[in-house]
């Protein structure tokens, strides 16, 4: 009996010191169906200059993602569209550290599209970055005793040349790495977790912006065939997405310099059609991340917008419409000053500026005859005074885009003023008439007319 409970004892300890085995959910395709029926271990290890190994590690990535993506241009339609493998007890598989036909990248899912398009022959396996590790082990030399020997200690899961990839990955878009947001676009996003009034950080202040549409526009720089009206948009009503993380708000208010740093992850391409109306084609497409930089400084009794830059190489696709004849691309760069100047976005000292709609930001594309606009819609900012108490507000005094007489009071007041002027002459010219007394003669026999009923 005692020998018994022993054993069972011993079996129970043996299951207590398992080593624990986490799966993860996984995709294989490769350009040769035949590799789908091989171990993923094996194809690793067998790469080779003529068929190359790609190792995606994507963030809190699962075989649900597939059903959310729906855009055909998406790299996970393109894989699910073709014969794949989907594997939902993925172990892992070791990254080899002196193989280069083994190629190991880390992105987000909003910036999976980013990464280049596979040529030749290849296999490649999209899963967690924790899935993927490396074996080695290195040894480090015991601190507390010398006689103890040297200890091994387990290096990093992944090799630290390509644990900068996430970084590098992203970098052409400027994201920061933090948090992925809904629309619309709060800078500090005080209203999620992302970030606490109760405990703002330094580089914050107490500046607030607050964004509910991007408008994307393409002009005719010639202006000889421009439609006006013709824009994408990003709003909340898509599921677009913002990020947030350190450096996209940088309010100094000793030297009275501010940054916003949007960077929009749009959620299905965005197509530009003329403004209302309802055409099945459309003029342009983009589909990316936009990143650009709103800079403001503080004069002497008002604050302005003085630069609008673009962080990143922005493509714009060519439509079905024959209106744009070439796809364009707009490098890094600021806006003309004409057009910032033209936004209008400043206030006084302690107001916040508020518009409905901006007038473009003009950016300059590949092509002489095209230039590229940003539209910033119902947006909100203020620079410093935000009230935080349980939550961000902007103050009561608000410098609106709408000038105190708007066009519909122009109308009205001039076409009072037309008609007040046309009454008075009217009433002048009439009290101006007199009677002719020309032909009266008092001293004759006055003229009676009798009146018969």
């Amino acid at each position: 009996m005692i020998q018994k409970m022993n054993k069972m004892n011993l079996n129970l300890l043996g299951v207590l010191f398992l080593p624990l085995v986490v799966s993860y959910d996984a995709i294989l395709w490769s350009s040769d169906a035949s590799n789908l029926e091989k171990d993923i271990k094996t194809l690793v290890d067998s790469a080779n200059p003529r068929q190359k190994v790609y190792l995606i590690g994507v963030e809190d990535f699962n075989l649900d993602n597939l059903d959310k993506d729906t855009d055909e241009s998406s790299v996970l339609h393109s894989i699910v569209s073709k014969k794949h493998e989907e594997i939902s007890n993925f172990n892992g598989v070791s990254i080899p550290q002196n193989n280069p036909n083994v190629e190991y990248i880390e992105v987000m899912l909003e910036t999976l599209d980013s990464i280049k398009k596979f040529e030749n022959d290849f296999v490649a396996i999209l899963s967690e970055p924790e899935a993927f590790k490396v074996n080695s082990r290195v040894k480090r030399v015991g601190l507390i005793d010398d006689n103890e020997g040297e200890e091994e200690e387990e290096e990093d899961p992944r090799p630290r040349s390509r644990q900068n990839s996430k970084s590098k990955s992203k970098s052409r878009f400027r994201s920061s790495g933090g948090a992925s947001l809904n629309f619309p676009v709060i800078l500090p996003p005080y209203d999620s977790k992302a970030a606490s009034p109760k405990k703002p950080d330094s580089e914050w202040g107490s500046c607030l912006l607050y964004l509910e549409s991007i408008g994307l526009y393409v002009f005719d720089a010639t202006r000889k065939k421009d439609l006006l009206g013709i824009g994408a948009f990003m709003d909340s009503r898509s599921g677009n997405k913002f990020s947030f993380g350190d450096g996209n708000v940088k309010c100094d208010d000793e030297n009275g310099e501010y940054e916003f740093t949007i960077e929009a992850t749009p959620a299905k391409p965005l197509n530009a059609y003329r403004s209302g109306m309802k055409e099945k084609s459309s003029f342009f497409s983009i589909n990316q991340p936009i990143s650009f930089t709103l800079k403001i400084k503080n004069l002497k009794n008002e604050w302005r917008l003085v630069d609008v830059v673009i962080n990143d190489d922005i493509q714009i696709k060519k439509g079905q419409q024959e209106w744009l004849n070439t796809s364009l691309s707009v490098k890094p760069q600021s806006a003309s000053p004409a057009s910032v100047l033209s936004l209008g976005v400043t206030g006084y000292n302690g107001y916040n500026y508020a518009c409905s709609a901006t007038n473009a930001a003009v950016f300059r594309t590949n092509k002489k005859n095209f230039d590229f606009g940003l539209v910033l819609g119902n947006v909100q900012i203020q620079t410093t005074g935000v009230l935080k108490d349980q939550k961000a507000k902007f103050a009561m005094l608000t410098n609106d885009c709408v000038p105190t007489f708007s066009a519909g009071s122009w109308m009205g007041i001039i076409v009072a003023v037309l008609l007040i002027s046309i009454l008075t002459f009217g009433f002048l010219m009439l009290n101006s008439v007199k009677t002719i007394d020309r032909f009266d003669d008092p001293k004759r026999k006055q003229m009676v007319v009798n009146v018969k009923e």
